[in-house]
C-alpha cells in the first residue's frame, strides 16, 4: 500500500453536493435542496421554549440535535426577520404555530360570553309598562332545556340526591368489607368470642380487651424491636415499627402461639413479608418475656404465714404445697413370660 495520499481532482465545471437540511416536523416534506426561499431554523437553547416546540411539532418523544430544523414554513411572517446581510432569523421566543393538521392557519378564537348573547334592543320611551318587556336568558351560552329548565323541581333535586349519597353509602360498605377480606386483623377476630378462643386462646373479647390494656402503654414507649434474627440485646433500640397496627402485631403473635401457624401463612393472612412476621414474632417474645417476667408469680412470705391453717403450725416456712395424685392400674405379673407363650417360635 501507497503511503502518498493523491489529491482529489475537481473539475472546473463539477459541482459538490453538500447535505441538505430538512424539517423534521409529521407529514412536512420541505427541503433546502428544492427550495431556497424557505429558511431552516434550529431548536431553541431555552428548555421551555423547546418543550413549547415539541409540543406544537407533535414530537413528544423526539430528542433534537444540532442538526435538527424546523422551516419557516410553519411560522407567521412576523416571526421571521431578514437581516442586513440577508440571512432569515427568528424572532426571540418565536413558536411553530402552522402544521398541515390546521390547514396552516391560525386558530380563530372564539367569541367572547358577552359577544355570544342575543340581546334586546334597548327600550322605547313610549313603552307600555316594564312588564311588558321581553324576559331575556341570563348572560350565558349555556343550554336550557326543558328537563333543566322548567320541569326539575326542588323535590326531583332532592330524590336525586338522596339516591346518589345511598349509592355512596353502599360503595364505602363494599369497600370497607373488601378491605376486610384481603387483610386479617383484629376486626375480623372481634366478631365472636368463638373467634377470640379459637386464635388467641383468651375466653372472650373482654379478657382480651383486658390485656391489650394493660400492655398497650409499654408497647408504645418500652418495646425494643427486633430488626433481625438476633436476640434483643443485639438489636438496635431504636427501630421503625410495621405497617400493621400493634393490637394486629399481639394478634399474630397469638396465632402463632395458640394456632401454631407457620410464618409463611401469618404473612400471607396480614399481607406483610415472611421475614417481617418472623420479626414481629421475635419482638414480642421478647418483649412479653420481659414485661410479664417482672410480674410477681408467687405470693409474700408473710400473707402466706397470716393464713396457713393450723395443722402447718410445725411448719411455719411453708410457701407452697405442691399436691400429687396416685392412680392404680391393674397390669399382668409377668407380661414377658406371657408374651413369649402366645408368640410362635421363630426359626
Amino acid at each position: 500500500m501507497s503511503v502518498f495520499r493523491v489529491k482529489e481532482r475537481r473539475l472546473a465545471y463539477q459541482t459538490v453536493r453538500t447535505s441538505s437540511l430538512h424539517c423534521c416536523v409529521p407529514q412536512c416534506t420541505n427541503s433546502s435542496r428544492y427550495n431556497k426561499e424557505i429558511s431552516f431554523h434550529s431548536f431553541p437553547v431555552d428548555a421551555a421554549i423547546r418543550a413549547e416546540w415539541l409540543s406544537k411539532i407533535r414530537r413528544d418523544r423526539f430528542t433534537p440535535t444540532k442538526n435538527t430544523r424546523v422551516c419557516s414554513s410553519h411560522f407567521k411572517e412576523t416571526d421571521v426577520v431578514v437581516t442586513g446581510g440577508g440571512l432569515k432569523r427568528l424572532q426571540k421566543g418565536a413558536i411553530p404555530v402552522l402544521f398541515t393538521w390546521n390547514e396552516f392557519q391560525l386558530p380563530t378564537t372564539r367569541p367572547s360570553v358577552w359577544e355570544r348573547c342575543q340581546r334586546p334592543e334597548s327600550p322605547t320611551p313610549d313603552s307600555d309598562s316594564a312588564s311588558e318587556m321581553e324576559i331575556v336568558a341570563p348572560d350565558h351560552d349555556y343550554c336550557v332545556v326543558s328537563e333543566t329548565g322548567v320541569r326539575a323541581t326542588t323535590a326531583d333535586l332532592v330524590d336525586a340526591n338522596e339516591a346518589l349519597h345511598q349509592r355512596i353509602r353502599e360503595l364505602q360498605l363494599q369497600v370497607e368489607g373488601l378491605q376486610l377480606r384481603q387483610r386479617f386483623g383484629i376486626n375480623r377476630v372481634m366478631g365472636s368470642d368463638d373467634n377470640v378462643r379459637f386464635y388467641t386462646r383468651f375466653a372472650s373479647r373482654k379478657y382480651f380487651m383486658a390485656f391489650w390494656a394493660l400492655v398497650e402503654n409499654a408497647v408504645n414507649n418500652k418495646m425494643v424491636r427486633i430488626t433481625s434474627a438476633k436476640t434483643a440485646s443485639e438489636s438496635s433500640a431504636i427501630s421503625h415499627s410495621t405497617k400493621l397496627p400493634p393490637i394486629d402485631e399481639l394478634l399474630l403473635f397469638l396465632m402463632y402461639l395458640s394456632v401454631g401457624l407457620p410464618l409463611r401463612d401469618l404473612a400471607e393472612r396480614f399481607s406483610v413479608h415472611r421475614s417481617t412476621a418472623s420479626r414481629i414474632v421475635s419482638t414480642w417474645t421478647h418483649f412479653l418475656y420481659t414485661l410479664l417476667g417482672s410480674q410477681r408469680l408467687w405470693i409474700p412470705p408473710e400473707v402466706v404465714r397470716a393464713h396457713l391453717p393450723p395443722e402447718f403450725a410445725a411448719f411455719p416456712d411453708t410457701q407452697v404445697v405442691l399436691d400429687c395424685t396416685e392412680i392404680f392400674c391393674q397390669t399382668r405379673a409377668r407380661p414377658l413370660h406371657h408374651c413369649s407363650q402366645a408368640a410362635p417360635p421363630v426359626r
